[in-house]
């Protein structure tokens, strides 16, 4: 998983979602446990957040499905200009064969296109998620801030066949990063 905005509630969020359903999970990366200290069980996903910093070193990284969420100027001061963020950022996608899957948004795909790369390309469509979005009842994904974010989980969820009702349930329970998306302050503002 990589991006510029979004990264580790999506991730967090498919890691949730896949252990709500049975399948063996481990997370790390850029999002809590360094990948070499992750315990990976037989069998199991992976899930990994991935910098433009690890992922412009990176050279065999090869995962079954990989997901570039958006790309914002970022971190230029270290990579020097928007092409080389954005061709580390890329390099997720560089290694992977016809039978793994690439998660891109739709700003993106004529970049996945155009680079030929071999990966079987998803583009998440958000009216498909918002159609399901009312039937969540969680708080924290209400906000139309992690709608792009839900679509990718979405897309993901149909692509390993996990059925509606299960994904509406398992979401329905996910409880949000610190600091992302929070209520400081409320005010009533009374008029006369």
């Amino acid at each position: 998983m990589t991006g510029t905005n979004g990264k580790s509630t999506t991730c967090k969020l498919i890691s949730h979602l896949l252990k709500k359903n049975n399948f063996k999970v481990s997370l790390g990366g850029n999002i809590g446990t360094p990948i070499l200290d992750l315990e990976i069980k037989k069998n199991s996903f992976v899930v990994i957040e991935a910098s433009s910093f690890q992922l412009a070193y990176s050279q065999f990284i090869c995962p079954d499905y990989s997901f570039l969420l958006n790309i914002t100027t970022d971190h230029l001061d270290w990579h020097g200009n928007i092409v080389n963020y954005m061709n580390s950022k890329l390099k997720i996608f560089t290694s992977q064969q016809k039978h793994q899957f690439a998660f891109t948004n739709s700003k993106l795909k004529k970049i996945f296109k155009k680079r030929n790369f071999q990966s079987q390309l998803t583009v998440p469509n958000n009216t498909s998620y918002k159609k399901i979005k009312k039937k969540i009842k969680n708080h924290y994904l209400k906000s139309s801030i992690n709608d792009e974010n839900m679509s990718f989980v979405y897309a993901l969820s149909k692509l390993l066949k996990i059925k509606q009702k299960n994904f509406i349930k398992a979401v329905g329970s996910f409880v949000g990063l610190p600091h992302r998306y929070e209520i400081f302050y409320k005010k009533k503002i009374l008029f006369l």
